[in-house]
């Protein structure tokens, strides 16, 4: 007999050492409360994750919202120091995760259920290890200010978070975070997430990275979100202590690839240092929108490829100063400016492309605003029915390349401002433009050459070209 129980401990140790661990949540279970089955699943997630083994699945049932509370009722957020996988969805009768809907359990934030947002939990999750979380809502978490971890999933120090099909909605934070605060050496991959009317308060941030941590998003919606009241506030936010080398500054810290952003009332991106990359994401905006991209740092880069804007806009797109370069490429346009301030404010940079992209309806007091740049490039770039109540084009460069461009349908009122050490004109056509000024003012620049290209309709007060000291 003594044999035959050790040969059961024994297989039932080589089970859990070698097999998956898995860890059942659902809040209307009646059984035992240990979490072995479905039947005897844990009643409540903080249960749940504190007795899982490491490296172990924490499958959570979608018929009970899950509050993060002490045993004595009063908020708390969950520590997660270990590695595991959380999975949300299920029914109760699943036997393998494929077998799951397109359900998601919902986390919430309220779990006196009050009414009243100011009590609300701060934090679901502080994650201290490599964490995946799948299948999740998280709603009515209020992130204060004075707490030590911000945001309803902190990422600690050099920690990892993997998120899928999850969902941040109706909360609210500060500065330093609402969704997601990732702290130093932080890496975190997201896909498939849904980040919708969060913010609430002025300034409010919604996924902020601390230093040299990593934000990646792909496949993900961003609408609605924003304070509600005032303008104020960033749906990616970078916070800097102490200052960055330039191998960090290289390193691309915000990558957003495949992601749509809609009726958002506050800014795109606020970075301080870390290379910043968008590519094939779609941008509809409106009136309440301030959609700004915001980049800073010496030895960074920022790249806005195959991207789409539409809608009517309200303020600066981007403002960025001290770059090592920008690359805006294959991006179209597709929308009415309102406000007379500059669409484009680029400050002392050393390389500044635009390649492949369209504009429409670009309009602004000056819609171009380049200033202290080594290079500026324009090749294959298209610029139709835009207007401008000062400059079109304001350039300050060491050299400034145009080539295979187009300039269509303008009416601008100064022309265009060009100051440059150089100036290449090549195949480019420019075709009614109607202003003041001449649209192609050379008497700034020190060596000039336009070659092959096409000028028709061109209605200026003053001469097409205007010329001064320069050897053309």
């Amino acid at each position: 007999m003594k044999n035959i129980y050790t040969f059961c401990f024994l297989i039932f140790i080589m089970s859990h050492s070698f097999g998956q661990n898995i860890v059942y949540v659902d809040g209307t279970a009646t059984g035992s409360n240990s979490g072995i089955s479905w039947k005897d699943a844990y009643r409540s997630l903080v249960d749940a994750i504190a007795n899982a083994p490491d490296n172990s699945e924490v499958w959570v049932n979608s018929n009970s919202t899950y509050a993060v509370t002490k045993s004595n009722g009063q908020s708390d957020n969950i520590i997660v120091s270990k590695k595991l996988k959380l999975y949300g969805g299920f029914t109760g009768i699943e036997t393998n995760k494929s077998q799951r809907g397109s359900s998601q359990t919902f986390v919430t934030g309220d779990f006196n259920q009050n009414g009243n947002t100011e009590d609300n939990s701060n934090n679901a999750f502080v994650i201290k290890s490599e964490v995946t979380i799948d299948g999740f809502v998280f709603r009515f978490f209020n992130c204060q200010e004075e707490q030590r971890y911000q945001a309803v999933i902190a990422v600690d120090t050099n920690s990892r978070l993997l998120l899928n099909n999850v969902t941040f909605t109706l909360n609210q934070g500060t500065s330093r975070g609402v969704c997601i605060a990732a702290y130093k050496g932080a890496f975190v991959n997201a896909a498939n997430i849904n980040t919708i009317y969060n913010g609430g308060k002025k300034s409010s941030s919604l996924y902020v990275r601390n230093d040299d941590a990593v934000f990646q998003f792909n496949d993900s919606q961003f609408e609605g979100n924003g304070p509600g009241v005032d303008f104020g506030g960033y749906v990616f936010y970078s916070l800097r202590n102490g200052n960055p080398s330039h191998s960090l500054n290289e390193k691309v810290l915000l990558d957003v690839r495949n992601c749509k952003f809609q009726n958002n009332s506050m800014a795109i991106n606020y970075s301080y240092f870390g290379s910043v990359s968008f590519k094939r994401n779609d941008f509809y905006l409106t009136l309440q929108s301030e959609n700004t991209f915001n980049t800073f740092g010496d030895s960074t880069s920022l790249v806005i490829d195959s991207c789409s804007f539409k809608g009517r806009y309200k303020t600066t797109l981007l403002y960025a100063s001290g770059q090592k370069s920008i690359k805006f490429t294959r991006n179209k346009f597709d929308n009415t400016f309102e406000d007379d301030v500059y669409f484009f404010n680029i400050n002392n940079c050393p390389e500044v492309i635009f390649e492949d992209s369209e504009f429409l309806f670009l309009k602004g007091s000056i819609p171009l605003h380049i200033s202290g740049t080594g290079n500026v490039i324009f090749k294959n770039v298209s610029f139709n029915n835009g207007a401008a109540s000062s400059y079109y084009i304001y350039i300050v460069a060491k050299k400034f390349i145009c080539e295979n461009s187009e300039f269509s349908r303008i009416s601008t009122s100064l022309g265009s401002y060009i100051s440059a050490d150089s100036m290449v004109i090549n195949k480019s056509r420019f075709n009614q433009i109607a202003g003041t000024y001449p649209i192609l003012p050379l008497d700034m620049v020190q060596s000039t050459m336009i070659d092959s290209c096409e000028f028709s309709q061109i209605w200026p007060s003053q001469p097409l070209f205007r010329l001064g000291g320069i050897k053309v």
